[in-house]
C-alpha cells in the first residue's frame, strides 16, 4: 500500500508558516499565533458556540424524528483577535467534515481504503483554498472498531486530535496498527509502543516525516 494519505494530499505547506518578514507579515503572524492559540484553547475544552450537536457527526431530523448522519457537513465559528495597537477584529474559521467518499473522490484512490476528514480552515474567497489550520483522517476500518464506538460517542476524542493538530501544525492520522501504511521505518515516541491490533495517531510533518504519537 502506498502512503498516499501522507504524500499526495499533505495538508500542510512550509510556505503556509515562513515568508520573508514584514510588518504585514508580523501582524499575520501574531493574528494567526492568537487564532491558533485560542482555537486550540476552543477544542481542549469543548466550547465551541455552534458545534453541531452530535459532533464529530451532526445530528438530523427527518420529518418528526432524528438521527445522527455521517454526511459531509460544515460550520463556521468566529474569534476575536488583537492587534498591536490593541485593537480588536473578528476572524471566522471553518469546521468541515469529508465523508470518506468525498475524501476519496477529493483526493484520489487510496489503494482500497477510505478516511473520515475534519478540517479547520480559514475561509477564502479565492478558488485555491488556504492550507488548513488543523487536519485529522481516521481509517474508516477503526470506526467499525469498539474504538470508532468511543469517537462516535465522544465529541473530545476528535476534538482533542484537531487542538493537537492546530498546536503542532502537523496532520493527524488514526488508524489500525496492521495496516501496510505502518511497513516503512518510522520513528515512534519512546514512550509509544504497538501491537497489530493497537490504534495509532500518527503525526506527519511538513517535511513528509512521520512518527506514531501514541496509541490507544
Amino acid at each position: 500500500m502506498q502512503n498516499a494519505c501522507y504524500a499526495v494530499h499533505h495538508p500542510y505547506h512550509t510556505s503556509a508558516y515562513s515568508s520573508p518578514p514584514s510588518a504585514h507579515h508580523d501582524h499575520h503572524h501574531v493574528d494567526l499565533l492568537n487564532l491558533r492559540v485560542q482555537l486550540r484553547n476552543k477544542l481542549n475544552t469543548g466550547e465551541l458556540r455552534n458545534m453541531p450537536v452530535g459532533f464529530p457527526f451532526h445530528y438530523v431530523f427527518d420529518g418528526h424524528s432524528g438521527r445522527i448522519s455521517h454526511e459531509s457537513f460544515d460550520f463556521r465559528e468566529d474569534f476575536w483577535l488583537s492587534t498591536f495597537e490593541e485593537q480588536t477584529h473578528p476572524q471566522s474559521v471553518i469546521f468541515s467534515y469529508s465523508s470518506p467518499t468525498v475524501s476519496s473522490r477529493s483526493f484520489g484512490k487510496m489503494s482500497g481504503s477510505s478516511y473520515h476528514t475534519w478540517r479547520i480552515s480559514l475561509p477564502t474567497r479565492s478558488s485555491f483554498p488556504k492550507p488548513p489550520i488543523a487536519y485529522v483522517q481516521v481509517e474508516s476500518s477503526v470506526m467499525k472498531s469498539s474504538y470508532g464506538s468511543v469517537i462516535m460517542s465522544d465529541s473530545r476524542i476528535i476534538l482533542r486530535a484537531l487542538a493537537i493538530s492546530v498546536e503542532l501544525g502537523i496532520q493527524i492520522t488514526i488508524q489500525s496498527a496492521s495496516t501496510e501504511a505502518l511497513t516503512p521505518p518510522m520513528r515512534p515516541k519512546k514512550h509509544s509502543s504497538y501491537q497489530p491490533n493497537s490504534i495509532v495517531y500518527i503525526g506527519t510533518h511538513n517535511d513528509g516525516r512521520r512518527e506514531i504519537l501514541y496509541t490507544v
